[in-house]
């Protein structure tokens, strides 16, 4: 990948051509295989399991993120399957950061790399030990798989700096578009953040909350919502995590518990280990998020099953 787009990068500047290049990686990924020079540089014996790693709701049990663990112990319960996964994932890491490294240093050989809107992120992130799970394949929504990276480079009009602007991965498209100057497109999901990541307006103006969202399957497994779907809901934001679940659809077990809902101080407990969803004290922040969270529902016309409200 990083080959063809270095290639792209060097054919198009040589045309004296504009250029669009989406290298979009596999790795951090299954089948997590990776050039044995990276794997080498992380001793099995220094890698350790997160602070977290024994905290997890009973409600995330038996995804298959943590079976996949419970299947791959020792036979005294030793950590093997997580241990050696983790290994492979901070080499796949590694591997990755070089390989971006090399497209980089492609666009500064071509004299293009101040000339060129860089955008870096993923789709999801990875457990990768925390709360005893790895993979992505989980109905949790813990910080480890929730948060992802996404960093913009363009002096032209970004400066260095740290952002406390909330973003969802809908929003790049339209910051992408406003940095060039285009008009938006009509109906499209999530809005600019240009102003408030260029220094134009406060990131406390920006709409404070970002969501995710999992959805039950269909019967061919297609991305529509429809009525008798379910799904499970996050809110982030002003320093907490809500998470909603549970609204049962009965063809989906990860979807037909009764309904509950969790919050964590992402401040106070960054490892997500207790949660204040009953906690009397957060009641107003818990249904401030909940509105939040029907409110964003209702904005972006969920047509599956009515989720736990108050």
């Amino acid at each position: 990948m990083a080959n063809l787009t270095i290639e792209k990068i060097q054919e198009k500047v040589a045309e004296g051509q504009p250029f669009y290049v989406n290298a979009a990686f596999n790795v951090l990924h299954d089948p997590y295989i990776v050039p044995a020079e990276f794997y080498e540089m992380f001793p099995l014996d220094e890698i350790e399991l997160p602070e977290n790693f024994g905290a997890l709701e009973e409600r995330f049990l038996r995804d298959w993120a943590k079976e996949v663990n419970v299947q791959t112990r020792g036979p005294n319960g030793e950590e093997y399957g997580v241990l050696e996964f983790l290994r492979v994932y901070y080499a796949n890491v590694k591997f990755l950061d070089d390989q971006v490294g090399r497209i980089l240093e492609a666009l500064e050989e071509t004299g293009e790399m101040d000339n060129t809107i860089i955008v870096f992120l993923a789709d999801h992130g990875d457990m990768a030990g925390g709360h005893g799970m790895t993979w992505k394949e989980t109905v949790s929504f813990y910080e480890e798989v929730a948060a992802i990276p996404l960093i913009i480079r363009y002096p032209k009009q970004l400066k260095p700096h740290v952002t406390s602007t909330p973003a969802n991965t809908a929003d790049v498209f339209p910051t992408v578009f406003e940095m060039q100057g285009r008009e938006q497109l009509p109906n499209i999901s999530g809005r600019s953040v240009l102003p408030y990541i260029n220094g134009e307006k406060s990131p406390d103006e920006a709409i404070p909350y970002t969501f995710s969202v999992r959805i039950s399957n269909t019967e061919k497994a297609s991305r529509e919502v429809t009525a008798d779907m379910a799904g499970h809901f996050m809110v982030r934001g002003k320093g907490f995590k809500y998470m909603v679940y549970g609204q049962i659809d009965r063809k989906d077990q990860r979807y037909n518990t009764e309904p509950m809902d969790l919050l964590f101080d992402l401040n106070r407990d960054p490892g997500e280990t207790v949660n204040l969803a009953s906690n009397p004290e957060y009641d107003s922040i818990k249904k401030e998020m909940n509105r939040a969270l029907q409110d964003w529902l209702e904005q972006t016309g969920w047509k599956g099953k009515p989720a736990l409200s108050y």
